[in-house]
């Protein structure tokens, strides 16, 4: 296992932490996370997203395709939860 070594600044660490896009890592991962991107806010923010695409993927559908998922993931935030849980009573209006 790689020694981990922090070269940012923390004030710099919360910064970069608090200006990243959603889907945000916790704070105490996102630190984890610089570790393995070599403090590049960036990578690790991709690392994570990546990594939450892998858990979604496992818990649908093996055949479906990424795009799916993901076209999927943001229908769902977007629906009303009436829309999604009583498609019936919604379509009549």
């Amino acid at each position: 296992m790689r020694e981990p070594i922090q070269t940012m600044e923390p004030k710099k660490r919360m910064t970069a932490w608090t200006i990243l896009p959603e889907p945000k890592p916790a704070w105490e991962q996102f630190k984890r996370l610089l570790v393995e991107a070599d403090d590049d806010p960036a990578k690790a923010h991709d690392i994570f997203v990546q990594r939450l695409r892998i858990k979604a993927l496992r818990t649908c559908n093996f055949e479906a395709p990424p795009r799916m998922v993901n076209e999927f993931r943001i229908f769902t935030e977007c629906a009303p939860a009436e829309m999604l849980t009583d498609w019936e009573e919604w379509t009549r209006g």
